[in-house]
């Protein structure tokens, strides 16, 4: 009986092209799927009638909430007075604030208040984005090449930058206050820039190969594959053993299966 082992014979598999993290580009979902994903993976909160209400201004605070989970800020970080005079140890988002500002994302309104309340614009989040991505990835962040007249001044850098990392859009005006649907469109876009990032530190390896019958073999990566470049049958080489007469990802993005002619 032909067991779910590893097959007997050596095979080695050559992957003549490299197969890059598999990701869901932003414009192939709508805002409502992307606000889905998110909830589930609570990055986001709904409302009670479980409507995303895309429409809806979002404040500051709830941006730094986004962030910090975003970027996996370290929600445990206490300092031993509060940042902000507005931001005291018992509000619900003190924890999201304190955390982006241990790392730079978050510095106030130069005050000694952050503003809780008050609504964040595309600029202002603009900003948590770059230096939030910056923080992650150890990018620079580097000054501006041109003047916008839509972007305040001290903005322009952090505009520029997260518009060059494909964490957000270009917009007609950066100084308006965001609504729910840029933040959803763009935090989801930053969700998937880190998950290629983390991907991409992870080495690419073969974590097993096996068989159930005799035309299939069955090949488990450790990360998540292209599905173009997964499954070109030409990336696979049996050596000389047996040809590959294609190939399919699974829903896992993980795992391959390779039709073959007939096995011993």
């Amino acid at each position: 009986m032909f067991m779910k082992n590893k097959v007997s014979f050596i095979m080695s598999i050559i992957l003549i092209i490299s197969m890059f993290t598999s990701v869901v580009f932003s414009s192939e979902i709508t805002t409502e799927e992307k606000f889905e994903i998110l909830k589930e993976k609570k990055l986001v909160n709904g409302y009670e009638d479980g409507l995303p209400h895309l429409e809806d201004e979002m404040t500051r605070e709830q941006a730094a909430k986004i962030i910090a989970l975003v970027f996996e800020l370290d929600l445990t970080n206490e300092t031993n007075s509060p940042t902000f005079s507005d931001v005291e140890q018992s509000r619900w988002s003190y924890e999201y604030i304190e955390s982006a500002v241990s790392v730079g994302i978050i510095n106030g309104m130069g005050d000694g208040t952050f503003a809780p309340d008050e609504r964040v614009t595309y600029e202002q989040f603009a900003k948590m984005l770059a230096v939030g991505y910056s923080y992650k990835t150890g990018l620079e962040i580097k000054d501006a090449e041109t003047d916008n007249g839509n972007i305040s001044v001290w903005a322009q850098p952090y505009v520029e930058a997260a518009i060059n990392w494909g964490l957000i859009d270009k917009q007609e005006d950066y100084t308006i206050d965001a609504d729910r649907k840029f933040l959803i469109d763009t935090a989801y876009a930053a969700e998937l820039k880190v998950e290629e990032f983390e991907q991409s530190l992870i080495e690419f390896s073969i974590e097993s190969i096996y068989a159930e019958n005799l035309i299939e073999v069955i090949l488990v990566f450790n990360k998540s594959l292209d599905e173009e470049t997964a499954e070109d049958e030409g990336n696979y080489d049996l050596s000389d053993y047996k040809d590959v007469n294609g190939a399919e990802l699974q829903e896992d993005g993980k795992t391959v299966v390779l039709s073959v002619e007939e096995l011993k």
